[in-house]
């Protein structure tokens, strides 16, 4: 409505200043019949705000009569144009010509002229709503048409937003407010004095004809076919709407799209309009598969690591290490054992297990446990006397320290001192030696150093026949007593 306004404004805005004069600088040449003027018929065409012709007045004259003559003439027969919410400016070819309302301005020829208007920016603005409804009721639609306070409610319908309702086996009859307490036709003439919501009304049309939709399930699903049947020309969407309290179609992994007159055909849209019996047929799509990530770290920021590996949500942890193709980092004295998720627990106690689904994206750092040394070699140590008699045997492991075996008590021999058990090359084993096999060691002992005292000449003869006086003595009692 608007739009059309707008041109017949901008036409009365135009500041023509008149008619285009004609020359008449040889008119005193002409015969003389050819100087009487002519009669002309100038028509006064009124328009409505979208510039449709409603009514035309013819008003006659002679050619270079005033303008104000032929205009008193149409206002007699029609009055003074005028729309709600605009002011009239004057006259218009649409062209080239203006004329003001009562300008006296000459009109050499006749002329179609259309009232030419602005907007009254005072005037008060309505807004009508107009809601599109199904056969259930659902507003499908809803356009917004703004026009002029007071203004007759045709005028809303003549927007160019606007379109008549229609509906498959039913007839519009016309527009009504949510509690049916006013009802318009579309060419309605009652003034629309403020915001306004109307929607569709109709009613049932007898004659129309029928069709059915028969939607199948998926392969054989019980209580399907389900029949549905409407009228001629309904949309798909209200057929749908049949299937309501129906289990649909379902396929593991797939979401169900539409339907469609063909397996894996192309989906009927929601507006189409149905005008035969049909099969119908689910259409799923594959659900968009979620990935997630695996990041295996290596050790301890070692270059080339992470290394990431991303497959389906859900999958097991053994199919990202079977896709994970770089070797794991060794440690020295380590064997690694696994992965575990959390960096705080890399041990064995906390190892991702093979057939753990990863349903998110997580991180994977290697666990490492000390490598099993061989358990070492058993040796025996024989400790002898000084005979070569074995006093003691005791058991170890090679690599042990000497001073690990426990010694026996060395035996006390007269005179002499123990001073240690000898190695078989007659160095004595410190308590620090390592046996790396079997060894057999021997006591090993010292003379003990004892001083004689020392007498005078005399005391040294003393002694020698007190030595030899025993020895008589001693003879002397097996013999004589």
């Amino acid at each position: 409505m608007r739009k059309a306004v707008a041109v017949l404004a901008a036409v009365a805005m135009m500041g023509v200043a008149g008619p285009v004069a004609v020359s008449s600088a040889n008119a005193a040449d002409a015969p003389a019949a050819a100087q009487v003027a002519a009669q002309i018929t100038v028509n006064f065409k009124y328009t409505d705000k979208q510039g449709n012709v409603t009514w035309t007045s013819h008003a006659e004259g002679v050619a270079g009569g005033s303008f104000a003559d032929f205009e008193k003439q149409a206002v007699a027969d029609h009055g003074t144009p005028s729309l709600d919410g605009y002011k009239f400016t004057g006259w218009t070819d649409n062209k080239s010509l203006f004329y003001a309302p009562g300008s006296t301005e000459p009109v050499k020829a006749g002329v179609d002229l259309y009232p030419a208007y602005v907007q009254d920016p005072a005037a008060e603005q309505a807004t009508v709503k107009f809601h599109y409804t199904n056969k259930s009721g659902d507003v499908v639609k809803t356009v917004e048409v703004e026009g002029d306070k007071g203004a007759a409610f045709s005028e809303f319908t003549k927007d160019a937003k606007y379109e008549t309702p229609s509906l498959a086996g039913y007839k519009f009859t016309g527009w009504a407010t949510l509690d049916l307490s006013q009802f318009f036709k579309a060419d309605s003439a009652d003034k629309v004095t403020g915001d306004l919501d109307v929607y569709s009304q109709y009613v049932q049309d007898p004659t129309a004809e029928q069709v059915t939709l028969t939607f199948h399930g998926k392969d054989g699903q019980p209580g399907w076919p389900v029949r549905v049947t409407l009228d001629k020309g309904s949309v798909f969407s209200e057929f749908a709407k049949g299937l309501d309290g129906y289990a649909l179609p379902s396929l593991p992994g797939y979401t169900l799209k539409g339907w469609s007159y063909k397996d894996n055909g192309p989906v009927f849209e929601a507006d189409v309009h149905m005008d035969s019996s049909i099969d119908v047929f689910p259409v799923f799509e594959q659900n968009p598969v979620e990935q997630v990530t695996v990041s295996f770290h290596g050790r301890d920021g070692q270059p080339g690591w992470p290394v990431q590996v991303t497959l389906d949500k859900g999958s097991k942890f053994y199919e990202f290490q079977n896709k994970f193709d770089k070797t794991v980092p060794t440690v020295d004295g380590f064997d690694f054992v696994g992965w575990s998720k959390d960096i705080h627990n890399v041990d064995a106690d906390h190892l991702i297990d093979s057939l753990y689904e990863v349903n998110d994206s997580i991180d994977a750092f290697p666990v490492y446990v000390a490598a099993e040394q061989p358990a070492p070699a058993k040796v025996n140590v024989a400790f002898l006397d000084k005979d070569g008699d074995v006093l003691a045997n005791r058991d170890g492991h090679a690599g042990d320290l000497f001073g690990s075996f426990a010694a026996p008590e060395a035996p006390t021999v007269p005179g002499k001192v123990f001073t240690g058990w000898a190695l078989p090359g007659g160095a004595l084993a410190e308590e620090g030696y390592v046996v790396n096999g079997d060894l057999t060691v021997t006591a090993t002992y010292k003379n003990v150093y004892q001083p004689q005292p020392q007498f005078p000449w005399w005391g040294n003869w003393w002694n020698a026949f007190q030595h030899w006086w025993g020895s008589w003595t001693q003879w002397g009692h097996g013999w004589w007593w």
